[in-house]
């Protein structure tokens, strides 16, 4: 009786064997980076970088973000 692959999964498979099932493990495929992630650590490290660097402009741009926010939801009302 030939194999029957039931379940292809890409950790696993699934498979009938002669009346029993089998579960076989997949090797695991290593992620490599990519340049999303290492865009996206890159502007997290310059805006970390920057808040502590200008803890002034930061202060001020935070207040200003906070009052936008309370004078738009003023105006949804």
């Amino acid at each position: 009786m030939p194999e029957k692959v039931i379940i292809h999964n890409s950790s696993y498979n699934l498979v009938e064997s002669k009346g029993r099932l089998y579960i076989i493990p997949q090797p695991a495929k290593p992620n490599p980076y990519k340049l999303s992630n290492i865009f996206a650590s890159t502007v997290t490290v310059v805006l970390c970088a920057c808040l502590l660097l200008f803890p002034a402009v930061s202060i001020f741009l935070l207040l200003s973000l906070i009052f936008t926010n309370m004078f738009k939801k003023g105006l949804n009302k």
